[in-house]
């Protein structure tokens, strides 16, 4: 019985010793602190006087109502670019981290961070995350709605190796695209119209990421109509009696020699028409614009259209008196606290020239 019991034993370590090292797994420990931040950071430094002359309260892009949640997603891919974890939170405003361990073999891998705002209840998204378990195949679609800041996407791209230790992987996610500020002034200045907007004659439709975890961007263009509305104001939805004007936020992924105008709405329309030429803007990643219409300025009907590092010399323009005096938060209705699930395009859009004063 002894001899056979010593036979055994001997048989086990021949086996344990004939296993190489590459059958043997090692996996480490990695923390990842992910930070969604950053994304507004870029955007309130570049706003901070036109938020200041305006009367803008910190924390407007910061936070939202309570109908809408900021979700942080974490992909972590391989070097074969195979999906092998993900992680994700909810969360009220922006001034928070994402924080996640998991424990990886050895080896090189892609964290991809995405952050959007959603609206839980029904989980409606202005987003659309597809395509994750390859990283050739990830996808965010643009669901062709807009909805003032909740717009706002960011995505980034990190590299990290696990090697004999475990490490801390920390993601500043960045802004993936350009925040509009839009002022509508006068509004209810012509009882024909019914609602303005901001459009653009080229639209983001989607982002796709490659094997190596970079992007590029699908892009709609309807032979240069501006047939994309990323912010409107219906007159209907303002109250007369306390406001002449609106406010409001957009967003546009980059994209060069994009297009952007006013147009207007009235009752017995089929189509909105086109205020003006508008103005090109070559469009990257955490720009920020500033677009005015104004419908009774003292010369008639006034359009602007400028990136924000303009405002300040556009404000104090030394050919005419500052137009501090002209801009007032009192004028502008706040933002709607739930805002309709409205389409950036729509069947009906097309543009056509305006004849003067409407």
């Amino acid at each position: 019985m002894k001899k056979y019991i010593s036979f055994v034993a001997v048989a086990l370590v021949a086996l344990f010793a004939s296993c190489s090292n590459d059958d043997v797994t090692i996996s480490k420990t990695v923390n990842f602190t992910v930070n969604p931040t950053t994304i507004i950071e870029s955007y309130t430094a570049n706003y901070s006087e036109v938020m200041s002359v305006m009367g803008i309260n910190k924390g407007e892009l910061e936070s939202f109502n309570t109908n809408y949640k900021l979700r942080v997603r974490l992909f972590v891919y391989d070097s074969n670019g195979q999906l092998v974890q993900k992680a994700s939170g909810e969360y009220s405003n922006y001034d928070v981290k994402l924080k996640q361990s998991f424990y990886l073999p050895v080896g090189s891998y892609t964290a991809i961070a995405i952050s959007d705002v959603y609206r839980p209840s029904d989980s409606f998204e202005y987003w659309k995350v597809s395509g994750e378990d390859l990283l050739a195949t990830l996808k965010i679609e643009d669901t062709n709605f807009f909805g003032d800041a909740r717009t706002i996407l960011g995505t980034t791209k990190q590299t990290f190796k696990v090697d004999d230790k475990g490490i801390d992987v920390n993601i500043n996610i960045q802004p993936a695209g350009a925040l509009f500020l839009v002022l509508y002034s006068n509004i209810f200045t012509y009882s024909i119209v019914t609602e303005y907007e901001l459009s653009v004659n080229k639209c983001q439709s989607a982002i796709n990421y490659d094997s190596d975890g970079n992007y590029t961007i699908s892009t709609e263009n309807n032979n240069g109509q501006y047939d994309w509305r990323i912010s409107s104001v219906a007159l209907e939805d303002v109250d007369q009696t306390q406001y002449s004007g609106a406010r409001r936020w957009a967003t546009q992924l980059p994209m060069n020699n994009v297009g952007v105008c006013f147009s207007y709405w009235t009752s017995d329309a089929s189509s909105s028409k086109q205020m003006g030429s508008g103005r090109v803007f070559d469009i990257k990643p955490g720009d920020t614009y500033f677009c005015w219409l104004n419908l009774d300025s003292g010369d008639g009907i006034t359009a602007d259209y400028l990136y924000t590092g303009e405002f300040h010399d556009w404000l104090y323009d030394s050919s005419s008196a500052p137009r501090r005096s002209t801009v007032s938060t009192s004028q502008f209705a706040p933002l709607p606290e739930s805002g309709k699930d409205v389409k950036r395009h729509d069947a009906t859009i097309g543009q056509f020239l305006y004849p003067k004063n409407l």
